[in-house]
């Protein structure tokens, strides 16, 4: 008899326990979407809920995650490009693989290929050679690198590429974002 009380409470006490920290992850991620959604008026939750477990999933920052949905289009879910990307990411059918293309409509989806492309532009960002001045400078020429290859594509040469003012608004959004959460 004994033994079945002590397991009881044992397991009422791992109950607490999640719960607690359950509840205390929930703050932080209603607190940090009541941010994002202050400066965005597309965020809803259960998009943010795409994006912050992309972000931890593919250690992409979420900030630069909205940023880039902030200038690809704007958190319309059913945003399609003349050149054929598709949804709040913007990504293209070909990233989709043998799906169809209107999967790419689904936001689960869609962020996770966005994120997931975005991930892969960061680690190859990370290979090209820039100036080595400084730690910050360093970290903001991956940042603009990366965002040009999400644009442009990742086997696009640097020299060919000329939409600057693009990868420049989406660093200045997401050091924006970066300096005020």
């Amino acid at each position: 008899m004994k033994k079945i009380w002590t397991t009881i409470l044992v397991y009422i006490l791992i109950i607490i326990f999640i719960d607690y920290n359950v509840a205390h992850s929930r703050i932080y991620v209603i607190s940090n979407y009541d941010k994002l959604s202050y400066y965005y008026s597309w965020m809803n939750p259960t998009l943010y809920y795409h994006i912050r477990r992309n972000s931890i999933r593919y250690k992409v920052p979420e900030e630069l995650i909205c940023a880039v949905i902030q200038h690809e289009s704007r958190g319309k879910i059913f945003a399609k490009s003349p050149v054929g990307a598709r949804g709040v990411m913007q990504v293209m059918p070909v990233h989709a693989g043998k799906s169809h293309p209107k999967i790419l409509y689904k936001v689960k989806v869609n962020v996770q290929l966005g994120t997931w492309y975005l991930s892969e532009c960061l680690k190859k960002a990370r290979h090209v050679k820039i100036s080595k001045k400084d730690k910050v400078k360093q970290y903001q020429g991956i940042i603009k690198e990366s965002c040009r290859m999400y644009n442009s594509g990742i086997a696009r040469k640097r020299s060919v590429y000329k939409n600057w003012k693009y990868t420049e608004r989406i660093y200045a959004d997401y050091r924006n974002l970066t300096e005020k959460l």
